[in-house]
């Protein structure tokens, strides 16, 4: 679990032994064992991705999050490419961009993403409420910032974040060395990522069908 290395630093920046002081278990991301576990005392605390808490919470399960402030500045999420594509401009625009205008069509209707994932991923709304549910939570979580003119600034790309998970996976031996990530974060393309109308794809996220 790369959770585990993340929970010790931050255990240990408080003053606690991971070793000693707690116990740190696996009781996986399934909602239902969550609440399960929280509620039988089995733990008091709980660490897993953004995506998985929203999901764990959007099905009922109440959480608190006690996370420190140094954890605002590491990257949660992020678009990777293969080594053959990482020097690709042209690919890595066209997917981040299209990545945008999804995101976008999202905050816009939540209804027509709805029927978009439905067609897309089907498994995810076997249980369309809870497919919903889960869908309103992320976004809740992961909206991307707003320029001054009220559009969004869509991506963040910052090495020093990934070089901190280096190291916090350096010392939980995940690593055997730690190197720098700098070469392989793409901040440059930002701007032409973000180079789209907006307004369009507003538009044409209000144009699509609801009703599925």
């Amino acid at each position: 679990m790369v959770e585990i290395p993340l929970v010790r630093a931050l255990l240990a920046e408080v003053g606690l032994d991971p070793d000693s002081d707690v116990r740190i278990i696996a009781v996986g991301t399934d909602a239902p064992t969550v609440r399960l576990s929280l509620e039988n005392g089995d733990i008091d605390a709980f660490s897993t991705a953004k995506s998985d808490i929203a999901a764990i919470t959007a099905a009922g399960v109440e959480l608190r999050s006690i996370a420190p402030d140094s954890l605002d500045t590491l990257p949660a999420e992020g678009l990777l490419a293969s080594a053959d594509a990482q020097d690709d401009d042209e690919l890595l625009i066209a997917m981040g961009r299209a990545t945008a205008k999804g995101q976008l069509i999202a905050y816009t209707s939540q209804d027509a993403a709805v029927c978009v994932l439905k067609q897309e991923i089907p498994e995810e709304f076997t249980d369309e409420q809870a497919g919903r549910d889960s869908l309103a939570a992320v976004l809740e979580i992961t909206t991307a910032p707003e320029n001054d003119d009220g559009t969004y600034q869509f991506g963040f790309l910052d090495a020093e974040g990934w070089n901190t998970y280096v190291e916090i996976f350096f010392q939980g031996d995940l690593l055997e060395e730690t190197f720098d990530m700098t070469p392989f974060v793409r901040a440059d393309l930002l701007d032409e990522i973000n180079d789209f109308d907006q307004q369009e794809i507003i538009d044409m996220a209000n144009e699509l069908p609801t009703d599925c």
